[in-house]
């Protein structure tokens, strides 16, 4: 076990999580302090277009982020790798021209929304989306490349100098100034990314197998950029249809804000995923300790998010009240409160889902992905359009208690499958 954890260790897996781990707490932390300069409307504003951005970014990187992992892994040739970096930046840049033509072909046409504010920001805002999508491929590239400590030190500076931005220039230029310094931190970060590459590995070279060399990445990523594009539209539509329904953002900035919440805790069930997908890999083919592993992960994982829902459900909505002056109280109260549920139910069975990956079986994920999501459009539409932010919650709320489900009879039958019946 010591020489397990050792070689995973000098992989720069650990490095990586806590640097993860950093990120996180970072953001967490400027939101916090955004949200302490900004009013509500703001925060709803902001929502509004991160969410935007997030469901483009899916785009513009194709999946590449991924297949760009595996395929410089398998290279020695510095050559090739930098191939492989040149066509995904190409292929990115131009995937991202034309998604923020269209996204500010929508804004003009009052399909992003019908605020003011917004539609002023919202071309400058989607400028974001280049250097995420190429950070995202870089992220990718230095995995594969085998060099994840250096990108995990980095990740840590970069995100220190991007979160010193955000809240320097929100004190001072408030809504305006966040977008900027958005927009600088992520140029900067890019910058400091590429010309961190080792030189031989940043070649901008003119392969002359350009289309065997696309075919393999798109190949890989197609499956990776479906998948990431449903998880993140899935998990985005209440926002969506709050947004078309509820007009006041200064209400709709109650939400938001609670949304900013929950995603610290995130880390939590991301964490031990992380540390128990190389296990189950590991030992797919080995039913009674696969089966254990599982167990054992199963146990901790629903422990720790049941101890953590009560804790934050109770604890959090006084700390929000006290340090905000009572500026947030719906969000602590209300919002929050039936989000946190949501997510303890959405994450409880986060390891079967892990399991089952770790067998391979991608696809059946993928599947629940696909479900939950024509589920979820027509009830979004239904409730939220009768019963405003409150349907919302009760839609999520609903919506994790299908993904329970779902997440036990895909490992049933998966388990079932592989392991011809002997779950």
């Amino acid at each position: 076990m010591k020489a397990e954890i050792k070689k995973v260790f000098e992989k720069g897996f650990f490095h990586l999580l806590g640097a993860n781990g950093l990120i996180l707490l970072a953001g967490f932390a400027s939101q916090l302090f955004v949200a302490k300069f900004l009013n509500p409307s703001d925060i709803g504003a902001i929502r509004i277009m991160q969410t935007y951005v997030g469901l483009a970014t899916t785009m513009c990187a194709l999946g590449m982020n991924v297949s760009i992992v595996k395929l410089t892994a398998q290279q020695t040739n510095t050559k090739d790798q930098s191939a492989y970096l040149t066509i995904s930046i190409v292929v990115a840049s131009i995937v991202f021209l034309a998604v923020w033509l269209g996204l500010i072909g929508a804004n003009y046409l009052n399909l992003i929304s019908t605020d003011t504010q917004i539609k002023l920001l919202f071309p400058i805002y989607m400028v974001f989306l280049f250097p995420l999508a190429i950070q995202s491929v870089l992220g990718g590239y230095y995995q594969g490349i085998n060099k994840i400590k250096q990108y995990a030190k980095l990740q840590s500076v970069i995100k220190f100098v991007s979160v010193l931005l955000i809240v320097l220039f929100t004190y001072f230029f408030h809504l305006n100034g966040y977008v900027w310094a958005v927009l600088l931190g992520g140029f900067v970060s890019l910058g400091f990314l590429f010309l961190s590459i080792p030189k031989e590995n940043r070649m901008f070279v003119k392969p002359l197998d350009f289309s065997s060399k696309l075919n393999a990445l798109w190949h890989l990523s197609k499956f990776a950029l479906m998948t990431n594009f449903i998880g993140f539209l899935y998990s985005s539509l209440d926002i969506l249809f709050i947004n078309h329904f509820v007009l006041d953002l200064s209400v709709f900035g109650q939400y938001a804000f609670a949304i900013t919440l929950i995603s610290i805790l995130n880390v939590i069930p991301q964490t031990i995923q992380q540390i128990a997908f190389p296990h189950f890999a590991g030992i797919s083919n080995q039913y009674s300790r696969w089966k254990s592993t599982y167990s054992h992960y199963n146990k901790l994982n629903h422990l720790v998010t049941l101890f953590s829902l009560v804790f934050v459900y109770f604890v959090i909505p006084f700390m929000i009240d006290f340090v905000f002056d009572g500026k947030y109280h719906q969000s602590a109260f209300i919002y929050f409160r039936g989000l946190v549920i949501a997510w303890a139910l959405n994450y409880m069975n986060n390891i079967k889902d892990t399991a089952v990956m770790g067998l391979g079986a991608f696809n059946y994920n993928f599947y629940i992905s696909v479900v939950l999501l024509l589920l979820s459009i027509p009830l979004y539409y239904i409730v939220v359009s009768n019963l405003g932010m409150q349907g919302a919650l009760y839609v999520k709320i609903a919506l994790g208690s299908f993904a329970y489900l779902a997440s036990w009879i895909s490992f049933k039958i998966v388990s079932k499958k592989y392991f011809h019946g002997a779950a």
